[in-house]
């Protein structure tokens, strides 16, 4: 999971809102050596180079073989 504003947001919901919202979160899978994620429409990247930035959080789901 990334967060594209952490700072910026909690800051700003804090005093416009009176309640923090930590951050806008995103997701996004790698497989095959390439990470897909949603962005105006599925895209895909070298991993760790989205617009997102670098994962607060990476999660190993495993793999799976074929045959």
């Amino acid at each position: 999971m990334q967060s594209s504003c952490d700072k910026l947001l909690s800051g700003v919901s804090m005093l416009r809102y009176c309640l923090q919202i930590d951050g806008i979160w995103h997701t996004a899978i790698v497989v095959g050596g390439l990470e897909y994620y949603y962005g105006g429409g599925v895209n895909q990247s070298i991993p760790g180079s989205t617009p997102f930035g670098q994962p607060l959080q990476k999660v190993d789901l495993g793999y799976v073989t074929s045959g």
